[in-house]
């Protein structure tokens, strides 16, 4: 886990999924369900990592909140995000949590760029 001082510092990833096909609760679930992660109205649990989610089906946007443990995202975070469509449509935005539990905003990307910039970059720093 990361710390700033004695404070663990948190990520938020925020999908703006407009036309995606995952982006609806149901096949989100179902989904989830078919990779056996533990699934409740608010976390997301798969290979000892927590995500707590929210999703704004007004605007079809998910939020996913978690420890973010050696700046990487958790596997199943990953693999939801290679499994979207829509490259150019969707945006994805990744935040920090500050000292005051204030969000700061590290990349705000289309789906194509952040697959390019963020995850392939990870990729590398992992192995």
């Amino acid at each position: 886990m990361v710390f700033k001082g004695d404070k663990m510092v948190n990520a938020v990833v925020a999908m703006d999924l407009k036309d995606e096909p995952l982006a609806k609760i149901e096949n989100f679930q179902k989904w989830l369900k078919q990779r056996n992660v533990t699934l409740t109205d608010e976390h997301i649990t798969h290979n000892g990592y927590t995500i707590e989610y929210i999703y704004y089906e007004q605007v079809n946007i998910y939020l996913f909140k978690f420890d973010n443990v050696d700046d990487f995202f958790p596997p199943i975070l990953v693999d939801y995000i290679n499994h979207l469509s829509n490259l150019e449509g969707t945006q994805i935005s990744v935040a920090e949590e500050g000292e005051f539990e204030e969000y700061h905003t590290l990349v705000d990307m289309t789906l194509k760029d952040f697959r390019k910039h963020v995850l392939s970059e990870s990729d590398d720093e992992s192995k």
